[in-house]
């Protein structure tokens, strides 16, 4: 019987950090596109939201994730709420800078995976175990998401989304050999 390991090599925490710098690289991209006249604009059409609340939902979650570096522990469901973040394109680039400089320290120390506890959504006081690459990787797809839905709102709003903004690695995996081949 094998037995399943729970450390992550360094190089995964690693790829993890890094692919969650590129997104959020990406995202001021965004800010920056939209302005603050559209981050805040909400878009009736794409059920009434606003690219900032976005961003503001998918920066809480990764302050969540490093705050866990100090506390071990993750509870995305009572995570602090930062209402600028949602109506000021600024304070979002700033806290974007923040959570960058933060990722960078990951990168840096060659921070070892470690084991985390993160609150159950379903069952109050539960926590369950985790691991900071689990949550690297979680951070990943739920910012693809809310990076999908935002390239949606700016795209109500006529505003251009950078080059691979909203799509999932493995959707950019997927085309290159799509790609490569149409150009044989």
């Amino acid at each position: 019987m094998s037995s399943v390991s729970f450390e992550a090599p360094c190089s995964v925490i690693h790829a993890a950090t890094q692919s969650n710098i590129m997104l959020l690289a990406q995202g001021a991209e965004m800010i920056d596109r939209l302005g603050q006249d559209w981050y805040a604009t909400k878009a009736p059409s794409c059920f009434n939201s606003s690219a900032g609340g976005h961003f503001r939902h998918a920066i809480e979650h990764y302050r969540a994730v490093l705050g866990a570096l100090q506390s071990g522990e993750i509870n995305y469901e009572a995570r602090a709420r930062d209402e600028l973040i949602e109506s000021e394109a600024n304070h979002a680039r700033d806290v974007i800078d923040e959570l960058l400089e933060g990722l960078e320290k990951i990168v840096d120390d060659q921070t070892q995976d470690r084991p985390l506890k993160i609150a159950s959504e379903t069952v109050e006081g539960l926590m369950l175990g985790t691991t900071l690459a689990r949550e690297l990787e979680f951070l990943i797809s739920h910012t693809v998401h809310h990076f999908a839905l935002i390239a949606v709102i700016a795209g109500v709003h006529g505003v251009q989304a950078p080059v691979n903004f909203g799509l999932a690695p493995s959707t950019l995996k997927h085309q290159q050999p799509l790609a490569s081949s149409c150009a044989r």
